[in-house]
């Protein structure tokens, strides 16, 4: 009744669910640590006296603490002994997680604290 939308019956449809969450899981945390590492070595190049500041904001850590959040979530689905609780958490969490969070963020970067592919 409370499955999310994620429903299984049998181990072989645990074991495929625990597989797709630990896959979304890895790519979001691997997508957003490059992300951050990227933000790292721009800063360290263009403004070096400025890395530690930047990376102190709370946008920043946050966006590290997506990172941990997501490298969490692929570390606790791929246990053997995964629970219901922890697949269907990992399932329904982290993409809103991922999302809420980069609402509450947005509002107080400050100005030109971003990647822009177009020059305004």
């Amino acid at each position: 009744m409370w499955g999310w939308g994620t429903s299984f019956q049998s181990e072989e449809e645990r074991a495929f669910l625990a597989k797709r969450v630990a896959l979304y899981a890895r790519q979001v945390g691997l997508f957003f640590l490059l992300l951050y590492a990227a933000g790292i070595l721009i800063v360290a190049s263009v403004a070096p006296a400025d890395l530690v500041s930047v990376h102190l904001h709370p946008a920043k850590i946050a966006h590290l603490s997506l990172v941990l959040l997501a490298f969490g979530v692929w570390w606790a689905v791929r246990r053997p002994a995964c629970s219901r609780v922890a697949l269907v958490a990992g399932d329904a969490v982290l993409p809103l997680l991922v999302n809420l969070c980069s609402l509450l963020v947005a509002p107080f970067m400050p100005p030109g604290f971003g990647v822009t592919f177009l020059p305004t």
